[in-house]
């Protein structure tokens, strides 16, 4: 689970109690690479093809091997930018979304900023655990978290969040859950 819940409080000598801060931070799934990945096997699946094809394609097996060398590793790098910027943290007064490579954005919301949450999922992202958010703000900003890891747990907790400071959200989300659309 790459999702978790902490509390952070600072009490002893000299520093005076403050209140618990629960935070729930969500990271990127591991399934953020399967296009990359699935970018390389097709392309040596046509090398194999062109190159074992009588009379031998020289072109495509060429063409198959530059974009193995030079397509994909670039497809694998963009991956490997997003899984060490794409972020969830969820407090008790706000959260804080980290998207973007290789512009990195980082959005601070306050609990009482956020007007809707949307959570999808495809059915692979629901077998591996991943999933989107998409949240939108009073102020109309949009922010899209996609191949979130522990996508439910972190609904969950933005949901949390937006029933203490806006009661009707709490009814919705019951009548979600009697759905059965995945949130408990």
């Amino acid at each position: 689970m790459n999702g978790k819940l902490t509390e952070q409080a600072e009490t002893g000598p000299g520093v005076a109690p403050k209140e618990h801060v629960a935070a729930f931070v969500a990271r990127a799934h591991w399934s953020i690479f399967l296009p990359a990945l699935a970018a390389a096997l097709l392309w040596a699946l046509v090398y194999l093809w062109a190159d074992n094809w009588t009379p031998r394609l020289s072109a495509i097996a060429s063409l198959a091997l530059a974009v193995e060398g030079l397509i994909v590793p670039i497809l694998i790098l963009h991956a490997w930018g997003r899984t060490r910027v794409l972020g969830l943290r969820v407090g008790t007064r706000g959260l804080e979304a980290r998207a973007g490579f290789p512009r990195r954005r980082v959005i601070e919301v306050g609990a009482r900023e956020i007007a809707e949450l949307d959570f999808g999922q495809s059915p692979l992202q629901r077998y591996f655990g991943a999933g989107r958010l998409d949240i939108r703000t009073e102020s109309g900003a949009r922010i899209r978290l996609d191949d979130l890891a522990d996508a439910v747990a972190a609904a969950s907790a933005v949901r949390r969040l937006m029933a203490g400071i806006h009661p009707v959200h709490e009814e919705a989300d019951s009548k979600r859950i009697a759905r059965g659309d995945g949130l408990k």
